[in-house]
């Protein structure tokens, strides 16, 4: 595959989950944990979240937080369906441009 696309749908990570879920946080009001439940409070987000593409994380952690009813720090499970919606596009192009490829190299 293209390796452009590929960066695309590459699951992001537990880093990146981390690091796009840390500002809300803040902004919800999450109390501070000891380091086991922080651990295990990250483990359940990056179980969820960490196989999804970069951008459909932070696409959907932007809807869930422009949402007029997010009230409190989001549930990973609700969040990864939010998320998901946004990597189906994401995939779609990739397979698309992978087949393409395929039927470029197979007409050779």
């Amino acid at each position: 595959m293209n390796a452009q696309l590929q960066r695309h749908v590459e699951p992001c990570g537990a880093k990146w989950v981390a690091a796009e879920l840390g500002p809300l946080l803040t902004l919800y009001g999450v109390p501070e944990k000891s380091e086991a439940e922080a651990r295990t409070f990250w483990g359940f987000y990056i179980d969820a979240l960490g196989g999804l593409p970069r951008e459909a994380v932070r696409a959907g952690i932007g809807e869930y937080v422009r949402d007029p009813k997010s009230e409190f720090f989001p549930k990973p499970g609700p969040l990864k369906a939010i998320c998901e919606r946004h990597a189906i596009p994401l995939r779609m192009a990739a397979n698309r441009a992978q087949r393409a490829l395929e039927g470029t190299h197979g007409a050779s």
